[in-house]
């Protein structure tokens, strides 16, 4: 599985490539963080927020992981 990492936005608004999804972004795509460890995907528990970009990269990941199983 490819390691995609979460686009994060700065304040100045600016983006960068961040450490993990956080856990809401994880829930709202349907899975929960032990099954993305499984999968690969890493987790950044220090994060709090929920961009709607991030949850369409983990649905699309998942969805590849389910045709590769």
């Amino acid at each position: 599985m490819c390691n995609t990492k979460p686009i994060i936005k700065r304040p100045n608004g600016k983006t960068k490539n961040g450490r993990g999804f956080s856990p809401n972004e994880l829930a709202k795509a349907g899975i929960t963080c032990t099954q993305a460890n499984q999968l690969g995907i890493s987790v950044d528990f220090r994060r709090k927020s929920e961009h709607e970009s991030n949850i369409e990269i983990l649905k699309t990941q998942i969805a590849a992981a389910k045709t590769e199983a």
